[in-house]
């Protein structure tokens, strides 16, 4: 199928925008349709509708990773996400019972207290507290908090900078991952995540992609959702009135804004 392209550069297509500012150059694509094409290492298809992760992701039997981005990461290329069928179907049935809606319930009341303890009072700078704040939701959902903080910053920073820092191999940095994470594994609480992965074959690997996977994609959702609430008035003047309820705090209070002195990244509730 011919799908609609953003403007290239000679010689390299695509690639030379997806190194420097990949996200003007998708919203270049989505501006032309739902589905558009890029000339990448390779030609890609990119998709972003909900329809569209269903047509992708809803035919395990055809679906393919082995050649995709994630594989181009040590972060994710491992453990499930490289499997393709018919590994990938026995692999996710064993590990899907432990993050199902149900399964996580008990880590709720964690994830609360941690959330709101760390809500923020004046200034702040979203990109960074989104990060040590998912950083200390995983920590403690995965190991009962018995993991060390240093560490798991320092492994996950990479994958808050541009390209191509996350696809660049770290093999003393993730041995030293392994070797935190089956000391943490082995003495996880029973009821958290690494108690229950610990038991699988290839448990502290599928470990270590899910703490990457899940702090890329929650903690930089968490940062750009604060950045849409902002933009609309009623949004932010909802949240500001939230936090007002969580902290106990009666007066009012205007709503959450950004700081003109670092548009995007610091906000302040005032």
């Amino acid at each position: 199928m011919n799908f609609p392209a953003p403007k290239t550069q000679p010689g390299v297509g695509h690639l030379g925008r997806w190194g420097r500012a990949p996200l003007p150059l998708l919203e270049e694509g989505a501006a032309l349709g739902p589905v558009f094409r890029l000339r990448l290492w390779r030609p890609t298809v990119v998709g972003y509708s909900a329809d569209w992760n269903r047509f992708l992701l809803g035919n395990v039997a055809t679906f393919r990773s082995k050649g995709s981005m994630s594989g181009l990461s040590p972060y994710l290329g491992a453990g499930v996400v490289r499997t393709d069928e018919p590994e990938h179907r026995p692999r996710r049935r064993e590990l899907n019972p432990h993050f199902t809606h149900r399964s996580v319930q008990d880590l709720r009341p964690c994830i609360t207290d941690i959330a709101v303890r760390r809500l923020p009072r004046g200034p702040f700078d979203a990109v960074a507290w989104a990060a040590a704040t998912v950083r200390e939701i995983l920590a403690a959902t995965f190991f009962g908090g018995l993991f060390p903080s240093r560490l798991l910053a320092q492994f996950l920073r990479p994958l808050d900078r541009a390209l191509p820092a996350p696809l660049l191999p770290r093999p003393w940095l993730f041995r030293r991952m392994n070797r935190a994470l089956a000391h943490a594994l082995a003495v996880a609480p029973p009821g958290t995540l690494g108690a229950a992965l610990r038991e699988l074959p290839g448990g502290l690997e599928e470990t270590r992609v899910a703490l990457s996977a899940e702090y890329d994609s929650t903690a930089h959702t968490l940062a750009w959702l604060l950045f849409h609430v902002i933009l609309d008035s009623v949004l932010s003047a909802f949240a500001g009135s939230q936090l007002d309820h969580v902290q106990g705090d009666p007066r009012p209070r205007a709503a959450i804004t950004l700081a003109p002195a670092e548009p995007l990244l610091l906000l302040r509730k005032v």
